[in-house]
């Protein structure tokens, strides 16, 4: 079952690549919903992977059984399946159409900046994103419309935005907080420039994670996460509000990729020239700060997904950037941080749920 994963994903890599590449070519987005449609097939098949895959399995079992009057699911989500066992679907189709919509809305989100569509598929696939997408379905799918509609901000589209926000909030209702970004984005074109204060945010960041008052706000969170969408969580015996963080090599690999992309994000944002760009990086380093405070908490870390999410786009735009830019050592030392993030995925693959079964085979 080692050797499957490793080749699961590794093939998923070079043919997503491979039409990418044709893509960028050609500049025919067919070739993307090609690899999509390929992606969706192969994690629709999937079995376990994703913490939460065998809840929502359940869940989608009760679906057929019962419906929609038995879903503790927003009913965005819950349409969708209701929309699948209508058809008499399994619940492979419906892993695979969740799949699909997910990847689908990135690449579209990407889609004014087609030239990077291969790097986008090297941070997605080497960052092993796709291991978020295949756990958390709902919030992840309200990222990806989130996604989604910042091009809407950048062309100050208010209406098409607050309809792809409340589109968001149908699939987790976390995102109807996410109504705030627009106003924000529109005061200022660039919020965070200056590389020397944010690195002393970032530095701040970590120094207040360790401090006691941190860990008692976080105590006080959980009615407020009620209404956000994670109350299903609180009934289970196995979700724990705080995580332990190990501060080992995949901690510091992670704030090394942190930190590299943060001093360069002035070098990235010169060479797109792009509001669209600039409104990226921002949510993506306010998620940084949000990320190092609340380090230890899992509720928090799931929520900042919304601004967290955006790493790998960023981080693609900046692969992008210093390859054209011929910037060799910068593409190399980006690389070569995501290649230790998805060799240490795998080798745990045991027990972080990446390890890659297929339906039939459990």
């Amino acid at each position: 079952m080692v050797l499957q994963t490793i080749l699961v994903y590794v093939f998923l890599l070079i043919i997503l690549y491979l039409l990418a590449s044709a893509a960028d070519k050609n500049n025919n987005f067919s070739f993307i919903l090609l690899g999509v449609f390929i992606y969706a097939i192969i994690f629709g098949l999937r079995s376990g992977v994703g913490v939460d895959f065998w809840g929502y399995k359940e869940w989608y079992d009760e679906l057929k059984l019962w419906g929609s009057d038995v879903s503790e699911f927003e009913i965005g989500f819950t349409g969708l399946g209701m929309l699948c066992v209508n058809l008499h679907l399994s619940s492979a189709f419906f892993f695979g159409l969740i799949a699909f919509l997910q990847l689908f809305l990135i690449f579209a989100a990407v889609k004014p900046y087609s030239g990077s569509y291969r790097m986008l598929v090297l941070t997605f696939m080497l960052g092993c994103i796709w291991l978020s997408y295949a756990n958390g379905l709902r919030q992840q799918l309200a990222f990806c419309i989130f996604a989604y509609s910042i091009q809407f901000i950048d062309n100050k589209s208010l209406g098409k935005y607050c309809i792809s926000v409340i589109l968001a909030a149908l699939c987790h209702t976390s995102a109807i907080l996410l109504l705030i970004v627009y106003p924000l984005c529109q005061l200022k074109t660039e919020w965070f420039h200056r590389v020397v204060v944010q690195c002393i945010l970032l530095a701040a960041a970590l120094i207040l994670s360790n401090l006691s008052v941190v860990t008692k706000l976080v105590e006080h969170i959980d009615d407020f996460a009620i209404y956000l969408g994670y109350g299903v969580y609180f009934e289970s015996d196995e979700f724990e509000f705080t995580k332990e963080v190990s501060i080992g090599i995949g901690f510091f690999v992670n704030l090394m990729l942190n930190l590299f992309l943060l001093i360069n994000s002035n070098v990235v944002k010169r060479y797109y020239n792009s509001h669209y760009v600039n409104i990226i990086y921002d949510l993506y380093f306010i998620g940084i700060i949000l990320k190092y405070i609340f380090i230890n908490s899992q509720l928090f870390s799931r929520l900042n997904y919304y601004f967290m999410g955006f790493e790998f786009i960023f981080a693609s735009f900046a692969i992008y950037t210093f390859m054209k830019n011929k910037q060799t050592s910068k593409f190399l030392v980006l690389l070569g941080l995501y290649v230790l993030i998805f060799i240490a995925t795998l080798y745990r693959m045991q027990s972080n749920t990446s390890l890659f079964l297929f339906y039939w085979q459990n």
